[in-house]
């Protein structure tokens, strides 16, 4: 059950992507890469430092982080930069 939930976790979020334009897409979308790449470089620190465990050692973390990473939280940010650029208040309640 877990691994069914991580796979509709990675990749629901990418069918949404045929409502969104695709200039949207292409503004938002480097953007969207270097946060989740910023979330990636927390994720490898929380490792050493003890941040947070997840049970099932590696392979789970990385499983878990990856699955969220790459689907709902890529996803998320362009969807929220699309709905909220140009309105920095929107923005702020939003994110």
């Amino acid at each position: 059950m877990p691994n069914v939930i991580r796979i509709l976790q990675l990749f629901l979020p990418w069918i949404s992507l045929v409502f969104m334009p695709k200039k949207s897409i292409r503004t938002y979308f480097p953007a969207s890469l270097f946060a989740s790449s910023l979330v990636i470089g927390m994720c490898s620190l929380a490792i050493p430092y003890k941040w947070w465990s997840v049970k099932g050692g590696w392979k789970g973390k990385i499983l878990n982080d990856s699955s969220f990473i790459f689907g709902l939280f890529l996803i998320g940010t362009l969807w929220i930069f699309h709905f909220t650029f140009g309105s920095f208040k929107r923005f702020f309640f939003v994110y």
